[in-house]
């Protein structure tokens, strides 16, 4: 399945797009904040880590270590601070 057939299977954004979605609104503001130090994909990366804070620690240390093992970075660099985000 890919972003295609996500898209034209959801074209109102109510429900499979959200996986899309998934880890780019905070990833957005972070690759913004740092104007050019990250790649589209690590910030988003990130914006996935902070998502799952929020919701569910197993998956989250499951993906953390997947992105160790890839070398990704997913860490919020620690000169950012998330209210600076907002």
């Amino acid at each position: 399945m890919g972003k295609v057939y996500v898209v034209e299977n959801d074209l109102k954004e109510k429900g499979l797009w959200q996986i899309l979605n998934f880890g780019h609104t905070i990833g957005h503001a972070i690759e913004a904040h740092e104007n050019g130090k990250l790649l589209h994909g690590e910030a988003v990366a990130i914006g996935t880590i902070l998502e799952l804070n929020l919701t569910n620690q197993d998956i989250k240390s499951k993906v953390s270590n997947l992105y160790k093992k890839y070398e990704i970075c997913y860490e919020l660099p620690s000169h950012v601070k998330l209210e600076n985000l907002l």
